[in-house]
């Protein structure tokens, strides 16, 4: 019997999804997805970060796979910890007007979880399930904030029926945090997956291959101004090598300013935000190697966390260059598929140099990177996740 086959149980499930999100895409939004033609009903709730251009939090359902009714409540303004009781409470509202009870219920983030379990002291859902997909031991610099964070994300720990962790490590530090693992709900890992059947990989003739991909925010500890840095030495040992920046954020002019001024005008590319995921996919299938040169600080996202962004990489069939900071990478090593290296310009340079210049080499990487990306599209991800926590909480 397949997993399909023991998901039956889904069809007459009833799921409402709880989320905090900049964009219109990530882990929540690919459940909502994976989900939404599988169960009976499906209830979506997305809250806006502070900082988001979009302000308005909504409610979204969906049933048999169709979206039948949909809220919008007005654009509210205010410092953050106002934003979230604004949230707390527009989630319960919510629910209370939909009318519904809900046999699961998944939250992404403690504040999130911790509605809902409210809402399952109502009688409104009977299961929750505590997605934790960022967590670092500083979350704010605020240390009253930052205690604040981790006592709600014990309570949520102690009392959620089970938790998804997006890495391994997430347990480990929350036990240092104080967090008791033989009372916390079951810890599973439930990893970032990627469209991997919807992208089209490109016979290595095809592709361009003196091209290297950096997708992400442009943001300092995600280690853009090292990897330009190291390009210095990529080009000059390789005449056709160019390097495709995707992304925007708050250092482009700095970013864009170093290039001039290390002469790699012509030699390096920036695209800026891209929308559309098929069109960023397909950008990157057209390179050779992406790089993901994560700076290794103890505090970050990336350290505890699982990165999205590298299993897209690995899906567009790319060997990836990568620091030693998210658990990836020693899997990414482990499989032959890219380089670790240190968080050093030299080693990431040599790393570029290598895989553009030994075909071999890359040769053999590129067919494990595409192998490896196939244990992790989004289907089998959650897929895998939903039984185990049928398993756990049934």
């Amino acid at each position: 019997m397949t997993i399909k086959d023991r998901l039956t149980w889904l069809k007459k499930s009833r799921f409402l999804i709880i989320t905090h999100s900049p964009f219109d895409a990530g882990p929540a939004q690919e459940f909502v997805a994976f989900l939404k033609d599988k169960v009976s009903l499906l209830a979506f709730i997305n809250h806006p970060f502070s900082y988001a251009e979009e302000k308005h939090s909504s409610l979204t359902l969906y049933q048999k796979g169709k979206m039948v009714r949909k809220f919008v409540a007005p654009k509210i303004f205010g410092p953050d910890i106002f934003y979230y009781c604004k949230d707390f409470l527009l989630t319960i509202f919510f629910t209370l007007k939909l009318g519904k009870r809900f046999d699961f219920c998944f939250c992404a983030n403690n504040l999130n979880t911790l509605s809902a379990l409210f809402l399952r002291q109502l009688g409104l859902v009977k299961k929750v399930i505590y997605s934790t997909v960022d967590y670092t031991p500083r979350r704010f610099e605020n240390n009253l904030l930052n205690s604040i964070y981790h006592l709600i994300d014990k309570i949520c720990c102690y009392r959620a029926d089970i938790i998804w962790n997006s890495s391994e490590r997430m347990v480990g530090e929350r036990e240092k945090m104080g967090v008791k693992t033989e009372k916390t709900a079951k810890q599973i890992t439930v990893p970032d997956g990627s469209h991997f059947e919807q992208i089209e990989r490109l016979p290595i003739e095809k592709i361009d291959r003196f091209r290297v991909v950096f997708m992400g925010h442009l943001l300092e500890n995600k280690g853009i101004m090292i990897l330009i840095e190291a390009f210095v030495e990529v080009c000059r040992k390789v005449k056709k090598a160019r390097l495709v920046i995707i992304g925007g954020g708050v250092l482009r002019k700095r970013l864009e300013k170093r290039v001039k001024e290390l002469g790699l005008s012509g030699r390096v590319f920036f695209t800026g935000y891209i929308e559309s995921h098929a069109e960023l996919e397909k950008i990157m299938a057209k390179g050779a190697v992406a790089v993901a040169p994560y700076v290794p600080d103890p505090d970050s996202y990336s350290f505890y966390s699982d990165v999205g962004k590298v299993k897209v990489y690995l899906a567009c069939g790319l060997p990836v260059v990568i620091t030693p900071v998210p658990q990836i990478a020693y899997e990414i090593q482990k499989k032959k598929a890219g380089l670790l290296v240190d968080y050093d310009k030299k080693a990431i340079a040599e790393a570029i140099i290598r895989l553009l210049t030994d075909d071999r080499f890359y040769q053999r990487a590129r067919v494990n990177a595409i192998k490896l990306a196939t244990n992790y599209t989004w289907d089998n991800v959650f897929q895998k996740a939903l039984m185990r926590t049928w398993s756990n909480i049934r």
